[in-house]
């Protein structure tokens, strides 16, 4: 998810102003009790009593905005919540978002750069799963596992992270409505490292660097951390069964030498921005079958490694002919080493392939991609 530490933007002054309210307190005890649940020891401890006020709230049509609902201080982090509702149904958005053959990058382009599975369910490799849609009520079914995660740059600081969570996922049914939980916590604190934003955010073209840091004049020195962070997502299917309610609740602790300098409106920011990438993504007419999208996903996992980089080559030329008033490209150094060979040799095969699956991403969804993939695995299929 984009995060926001430093009150830079316009629009975050504006929403520093909003009022805040604190989650009722039945909310928050459920909160924490779904945090333990990542705790092996408490996960045959899952009862829907214990989650029904979590879902009472999303559901409830009591709540005030414009505002910003908070859990108590915890963790020593700030928080934020915030809902929105997406045009698909929930088995849909299990089959898109949930899943191991179709990375959460593709689903969420403008706030994760790349994400994967070290593990799930006590296994390292293999087949993902399948979920038991419909479930019977009370029922469970739960995947839990290791996740890598690395973020796109935040639009103030322009600044990334790279971290693993442990991430709980939870199927059941309440009241007649199918629920969805996913749960994660960071495992180790996390260096902020400089990134570049081109174009607008919603273009989703972005370029990372190794270097430690916040990408802002006068800022440069400082090292900033990710110390902590923890998110609860809640997807609750509506009546009509093709629309459903997403609810985000998140905890945040980072800043440099040891200071928390979010605040919960930055919070609140990043999964707005979150909500915009999943929207253009899941709601977009072009999006294929989540068959055929973890086929095209499956093409470029098993690429050549020289293949990936022959592409990605030819990307780093492109975006720079794409952005030439871009001050990264002005700068000649830059410029130099972006579209050099030790550039390319640094990206590891996981951030090849996110370029890859990004831009492929692009094409379907009738954006503007920097390279054509749709040629890429029109010769996978055919050789």
């Amino acid at each position: 998810m984009g995060l926001f530490f430093f009150p830079l933007t316009p629009q975050s002054m504006a929403n520093s102003n909003q009022k805040e309210i604190r989650l009722p307190e039945p909310v928050t005890e459920s909160l924490q009790y779904i945090l333990g649940l990542l705790d092996t020891e408490h996960e045959n401890k899952l009862t829907m009593t214990r989650l029904a006020p979590i879902i009472d709230f999303v559901n409830s049509q009591d709540k005030t905005w414009p505002v910003l609902y908070y859990a108590k201080d915890n963790f020593d982090a700030q928080s934020a919540y915030h809902e929105f509702s997406i045009d698909q149904g929930i088995e849909s958005i299990l089959k898109y978002a949930y899943t191991r053959e179709i990375p959460s990058q593709a689903l969420t382009p403008s706030s994760i750069r790349l994400s994967y599975w070290k593990h799930f369910n006590g296994v390292d490799h293999g087949d993902s799963w399948s979920w038991n849609y419909p479930i019977s009520e009370g029922h469970f079914q739960t995947v839990r596992g290791v996740q890598h995660e690395a973020t796109t740059p935040d639009v103030s600081s322009w600044t990334y992270y790279s971290y693993d969570l442990d991430r709980l996922l939870i199927l059941s049914r309440y009241k007649n409505q199918h629920v969805f939980f996913s749960i994660s916590i960071q495992k180790d604190k996390a260096p902020g490292k400089k990134a570049f934003a081109l174009g607008d955010d919603n273009d989703w073209d972005y370029l990372y660097t190794r270097e430690n840091g916040v990408n802002k004049a006068g800022l440069g020195w400082v090292t900033p951390y990710m110390y902590s962070s923890f998110s609860i997502a809640v997807y609750v299917e509506q009546p009509d069964k093709n629309l459903v309610k997403c609810a985000m609740f998140k905890w945040l602790n980072a800043g440099a030498a040891n200071i928390n300098m979010v605040r919960k409106h930055h919070i609140q920011d990043g999964i707005k921005r979150f909500e915009t990438g999943i929207k253009m993504v899941l709601e977009n007419p072009h999006l294929p079958k989540p068959e055929e999208l973890a086929e095209a996903f499956s093409q470029i996992e098993n690429l050549p490694i020289e293949d990936m980089k022959a592409e990605i080559d030819i990307y780093f030329q492109e975006l720079k002919k794409r952005y030439p008033q871009e001050d990264i490209f002005k700068n000649k150094k830059l410029a130099d080493f972006f579209t050099s060979k030790d550039y390319l040799d640094e990206l590891t095969p996981e951030e090849m392939k996110s370029i890859l699956n990004l831009e492929y991403l692009k094409t379907i969804l009738k954006k503007d991609p920097i390279i054509p993939i749709n040629r890429l695995l029109s010769q996978l299929t055919d050789s």
